[in-house]
């Protein structure tokens, strides 16, 4: 049984949308050690690294597991794992009961523990009633005495945080326009304005870090972009902005990575392992439109999708605010823009 959990495991670690979406709970693995890890990918260790930082003193189980996955057989794995706990829980009700049964215990009783130890290992539910939800919310509002900072990042643009109280934690948030109506450079400036105080991260797939260098030191020192790209900045005037910028650029906490080939398992596990390293507070993805798919034949409607959910779980997981790049389609063009015109996919919405 160890070898097929170690394979459950390995599996999921291999593609993490199967953590949460599998119906296994961490007491239906045998192996306790296994189990243990099992509870903490359903919290939030998605992957190797993150796992590895959790039990640091297995490694020679972690090397197990990284070689372990094996998809075609996953569901036959989960299905004889959780027979086997069944099996294992009822077993031990009926030598319980049978001792009880010999101490003369009530026989409804009995029963009664039988039939919830059959039960047991089953997948639970995570509902939670309104009114401990309501005493959440309150503490929670009591507790931050009117600070909503650790909620929301503000953008540095008074108008649109007045609206939108800033860039929420824990969730998705999507920049969407046509081709050529600035969308990067409107990404970039948020960027600027928040890695003062926070860490973000970017993935740019469309240009290099280097561009990106060049479009920032021509916001922060006021300069003529065509004329930085041009080499053409001759004026002890211009090159002491460009020194001025140099300063305040170097301090910002902004770290980008402008690899074109990545998929969003990429994107995600590089985010979770820098988390690891250094906390981050928000990840931008310029533009998703961009991505790889990870290979499999799939619509390019359904491929979006996957891109999304995995985006939104690793905002959840982390706690930290994820800013999207979207191109709308044609339909947007001389219209007021819907939800209904982002580009590929429904789902973005």
């Amino acid at each position: 049984m160890r070898s097929i959990e170690i394979a459950v495991i390995g599996t999921a670690l291999s593609d993490p949308q199967l953590i949460q979406t599998t119906a296994l709970e961490p007491e239906q693995f045998e192996d306790v050690l296994l189990g243990s890890m099992w509870k903490a990918m359903k919290e939030g260790a998605h992957d190797i690294y993150a796992l590895a930082s959790s039990f640091p003193e297995h490694d020679a189980l972690l090397g197990e597991l990284y070689g372990a996955s094996s998809p075609s057989m996953f569901s036959k794995h989960v299905k004889k794992l959780q027979e086997s706990s069944k099996k294992r829980f009822f077993k031990a009700a009926l030598c319980n009961a049978l001792e009880e049964i010999e101490k003369g215990a009530d026989v409804d009783v009995i029963a009664s523990n039988v039939q919830a130890a059959a039960l047991k290992g089953e997948a639970s539910d995570n509902y939670k009633s309104i009114r401990d939800i309501a005493v959440d919310v309150y503490n929670d509002l009591s507790n931050r005495g009117g600070d909503a900072s650790d909620r929301y990042i503000l953008s540095g643009y008074s108008s649109l945080d007045n609206v939108t109280n800033g860039i929420p934690r824990g969730e998705l948030s999507v920049i969407a326009a046509r081709a050529g109506r600035g969308k990067s450079a409107f990404l970039l400036n948020i960027l600027r304005n928040i890695s003062e105080d926070h860490v973000c991260l970017l993935n740019t797939l469309e240009m290099s870090s280097l561009s990106m260098g060049y479009r920032m030191y021509a916001s922060e020192a006021s300069v003529d972009l065509r004329l930085l790209n041009a080499r053409k900045i001759q004026s002890e005037e211009g090159w002491r902005k460009l020194a001025g910028a140099s300063g305040a650029i170097a301090r910002l906490k902004l770290f980008i990575d402008d690899n074109p080939r990545m998929n969003i398992k990429q994107i995600c596990t590089a985010a979770r392992r820098f988390h690891i390293k250094q906390p981050i507070d928000l990840l931008a993805v310029d533009y998703i439109g961009l991505i790889q798919s990870d290979g499999r034949r799939k619509p390019r409607h359904e491929v979006i999708a996957e891109m999304t959910r995995e985006m939104k779980l690793l905002a959840g997981e982390l706690n930290i605010a994820v800013i999207m790049l979207c191109q709308l389609n044609r339909d947007a063009e001389g219209s007021k823009p819907t939800l209904a015109h982002l580009r590929e996919s429904g789902a973005i919405e």
